[in-house]
């Protein structure tokens, strides 16, 4: 099996076998006092509705697993992306470098301005 599916396979099965105890918990100490901290995070101190939502959980849980397997048994590994960096100062474009006759061809793009007959190179 692929490590990274393996993983994520993992993940998954933990996070299933978690919400099923969950559900047993509730369902032993939902009348109890101490339930009010369990409720907090699902945002109600309803049983039903708590109840509801360990269940969609878990339902929601299915169809990642029923995609790992397939993967697995096609033999396909998932590879992981490298995030991009999304602070803003790494979209800096040095304009300040650009020639006048560049910076008046990218300021007149950007305002609807017919481009010239041979494209615009923005730096990167």
């Amino acid at each position: 099996m692929p490590e990274s599916i393996a993983a994520l396979l993992q993940l998954v099965r933990i996070l299933r076998t978690h919400g099923r105890r969950l559900v047993e918990t509730v369902h032993t100490k939902g009348e109890t006092p101490q339930f009010a901290s369990i409720g907090v995070a699902f945002g109600s101190h309803n049983l039903p509705v708590v109840l509801a939502r360990i269940q969609r959980g878990i339902l929601r849980l299915m169809p990642p697993d029923a995609y790992l397997c397939q993967r697995t048994q096609k033999g396909r590994e998932i590879a992981f992306q490298k995030e991009r960096d999304k602070r803003p100062d790494t979209w800096e474009w040095k304009w300040r470098d650009w020639s006048k006759d560049r910076m008046r061809q990218v300021l007149g793009y950007l305002i609807g301005v017919q481009p010239p007959d041979k494209p615009v190179a923005i730096p990167a």
